[in-house]
Formats: C-alpha cells, sequence, structure tokens
C-alpha cells in the first residue's frame, strides 16, 4: 500500500508529520472565570507594613491568596501620609497566558489612595518595595480590569458576553471598557462575585514569531 497519492486532484496521507501548522485567520475564543471575586482593596493583603520589610524581596508566601482570577493588582495605602512620590512597590509575576510580567507602582499617599498595576496578574512570584519606604500599611487587591489569554485588539472583535445578569446586546459591549492591546486587558463595569463569559475572535498565533527555528 502506498503511503502517499494523488488522485482527482485530492492528496491522501496515511501520516503526516510536520513542525507547525499556521492559523493566520481570527479564530472565536471562549474565555469563562468560573467565579470572579468582587472588586477589594485588601483580599489579596490585608494589611503589611512594608517600611519594616525594607528592600528585600518579598515571595508568594506573603500574599494571603494568588489572584483568584487574572486581573490588573490594586495598591491601596491605609495610612495618611505614609508614603511620598519616591515610594514604589515591584510586581513580578505571570500574565494569563504564561508570559512574564512586571510592574512598579508608585504609593499615593493620602489615605485609602489607590493604584493599579497596568498588567493583570495571574500569578504573582515576587513583591519588592524599591527602597526602605515609608508606608507602614499597604494593602493589596483585585480590580475590575481583567487580563485576556488571547488578543483581542477591538472590541467589534467580541461576539457576545454573560456577566451579572448583563448580555451582549444591540451596543454587545455597553459594561466592557477600557481595552488596552498593550497589557492585553479588559474592564468589567461592577465586577462582583458572578461567573463571567467572553467570546471573541482573535488571532491565537503571533504572525511575527512563526518562522521555525531548527
Amino acid at each position: 500500500m502506498t503511503k502517499y497519492g494523488l488522485r482527482n486532484n485530492n492528496a491522501r496521507f496515511n501520516q503526516v508529520k510536520t513542525d507547525k501548522i499556521v492559523i493566520s485567520d481570527k479564530v472565536p475564543v471562549c474565555y469563562t472565570i468560573g467565579k470572579a471575586a468582587a472588586v477589594a482593596t485588601g483580599d489579596i493583603i490585608s494589611s503589611k507594613d512594608f517600611n519594616a520589610l525594607g528592600s528585600a524581596a518579598q515571595t508568594r508566601g506573603i500574599l494571603l491568596i494568588q489572584p483568584a482570577f487574572p486581573c490588573a493588582i490594586a495598591v491601596t495605602n491605609n495610612t495618611v501620609g505614609s508614603a511620598d512620590d519616591a515610594d514604589s512597590i515591584i510586581f513580578v509575576g505571570k500574565a494569563a497566558d504564561g508570559s512574564a510580567i512586571t510592574d512598579t507602582v508608585t504609593i499615593g499617599s493620602a489615605a485609602n489612595a489607590t493604584s493599579n498595576t497596568s498588567n493583570a496578574y495571574a500569578e504573582i512570584t515576587s513583591i519588592t518595595a524599591n527602597k526602605t519606604i515609608k508606608c507602614t500599611s499597604l494593602a493589596f487587591g483585585h480590580s475590575s480590569t481583567l487580563g485576556l489569554p488571547w488578543p483581542l485588539v477591538s472590541t467589534s472583535d467580541v461576539i457576545t458576553y454573560n456577566y451579572n445578569g448583563a448580555f451582549g446586546t444591540s451596543d454587545k459591549v455597553n459594561n466592557l471598557t477600557n481595552l488596552s492591546t498593550t497589557y492585553n486587558t479588559i474592564g468589567v463595569n461592577a465586577l462582583g462575585t458572578n461567573p463571567f463569559t467572553i467570546i471573541y475572535k482573535t488571532k491565537i498565533q503571533n504572525e511575527d514569531n512563526l518562522q521555525v527555528k531548527g
């Protein structure tokens, strides 16, 4: 029996081996967060004295929990006047697609001042103060900015979504805000604890990095 053949312009193979299959067009993907976490300022760390910790890198052991879903991390100064403009926290971790990410977040000096990371963290591997900072009580929590595992280049690529009683309507993205193609994040209004599902079109491969390396 032949291993391959051509008949009526149709190729037939018993076995095909290839290094890579290239899909250049956009394909629909479905991303679901089984149970989101309500936006809160202190559910990842409720209060930590970073003045006492100095500038040593802190590992995941200081966290109450890892992020419940990939999201930008909210950094809140719990104590008025305990930070200045030179105080910052450096995050290192992984994004929703598994890539390595890092952020430097300046701590606000006003009580309950909150700043968010630009990246969305699926995992936090370390947190480090840029120096021995003044802040004696910092809290880290979930934000309403979600990280996506596949690129979303435009809200026009959103097919539909379902969250907290809000569905894709004729507007289709009326509760989705602040899409960032740089950080692959999108905001969700009134994020709570219900499941979130979004279906959208994406290119699942980076066409700039398709060359097979032998």
